[in-house]
């Protein structure tokens, strides 16, 4: 993922990224295309916690129209609720089951950003370079 810093020219960052759900026959994904993002205060909670909402959490079409999450679902066609955050530290992005019930994933539509690590730019870096950016695309 390349992110344009609010520093210009001498502020462009590449990172490590994942793009598409935890599994898109379950969950689908975003449809492709530009999408403003805005840093939210409180943002989303849980243990993946993060401020940069895409869309302002609004609804977003599903790419190729695929049904969205059937654990946290908009529309038919379209999600919302959508962040952009980290993984977990071992950079698992997959499903969670409890005894066999699908009951959540890492990512049913979020944008990922790998973890920070001694050796990779990641989530902790990303935010450091955002710091004090209210909106972006």
């Amino acid at each position: 993922m390349t992110v344009y810093g609010p520093g210009g020219a001498d502020d462009i960052q590449q990172y490590k990224g994942f793009t598409m759900t935890s599994d898109f026959k379950t969950f689908g994904a975003i449809a492709n295309g530009d999408y403003d993002v805005t840093y939210r205060n409180p943002g989303k909670g849980g243990k993946l916690k993060s401020h940069w909402a895409v869309n302002n959490t609004r609804p977003i079409d599903a790419l190729d129209g695929n049904p969205p999450s059937p654990i946290h679902p908009f529309s038919t066609t379209q999600k919302d609720g959508v962040y952009i955050h980290t993984s977990n530290q071992s950079g698992f992005a997959g499903k969670i089951f409890d005894h066999g019930k699908l009951v959540n994933a890492i990512t049913t539509g979020c944008l990922l950003i790998v973890p920070s690590t001694k050796t990779n730019r990641g989530w902790n870096e990303f935010n450091s370079q955002l710091q004090g950016v209210t909106n972006f695309t």
